[in-house]
This record gives structure tokens, sequence and C-alpha cells, in this order.
């Protein structure tokens, strides 16, 4: 109940009609795995994975190399891509002076993690 009440935005008009129902016999929502299967229902994305591809393959860095290494990190969570592919893509979003610098180094970081690493000191320093 206590997060149906905290609700806003589409979520809260979402909840707006289970909370009606509280108490009523045609209440949907009545245990904690009822409101985690119906939120999901209204507001997944049936197709997450695939979602998730688009949006890593669109995803280049607007401010911080750290900004950007935190969502693209989210992201990979969700999609099955080697560490060749997911190093490829991160570095292809990289601001370009950030990819200049990275292309430089020597030695090249040889681990996805390493050159997120390497990217996020590059951006801090520049």
């Amino acid at each position: 109940m206590f997060l149906l009440i905290n609700m806003e935005g589409s979520a809260a008009a979402w909840a707006l009609p289970h909370i009606a129902l509280v108490g009523d016999k045609r209440a949907v929502i009545k245990t904690p795995d009822d409101f985690q299967r119906e939120f999901r229902r209204a507001f997944d994305d049936p197709d997450a994975t695939a979602a998730a591809k688009r949006k890593i393959t669109k995803l280049i860095q607007t401010t911080t190399a750290a900004a950007y290494t935190a969502e693209f990190r989210t992201l990979q969570l969700e999609i099955d891509w080697n560490e060749n592919a997911l190093r490829s893509q991160y570095q292809r979003g990289l601001n370009w002076q950030v990819r200049t610098q990275m292309a430089m180094m020597t030695p090249q970081p040889t681990s996805l993690e390493a050159f997120m690493e390497a990217a996020v000191r590059i951006d801090n320093v520049r």
C-alpha cells in the first residue's frame, strides 16, 4: 500500500485504480508478489534485451566519462555481448578527445574494465 500511495506521474495514474480496490474482492494486487507482477506488466519492456542493445549502440558520452561508463555498465548487464564487442562499442561512444588520448596510450588496456578506468582517468584530467 505504501508504494502505491507514494507513486508519481504515470505510475501514480496506474496505481489509483488499484488503491481504490484495496480490500475489495476484485482487487488484483493483494500481495507484494501481485504488486511486482502487475507493475512489471505495466512498465517493463517485454523485450528488454533488444531495448538495451538499441540503447547501448546509441549511447554516447555527452558529459563525463564516469557518467557515460555508469550508463554503459547498466545497459551491459542486460545484453549478452562478449568483451571485445562491449569494448568496441564503449570506445565508439566515447568523446573524441578521450578516444584520441586512449589511442595514444602504451600499453593499451587489455580488458573492458581497464579501458573504462583509463577513460575516466583521462577525462578527469582534461
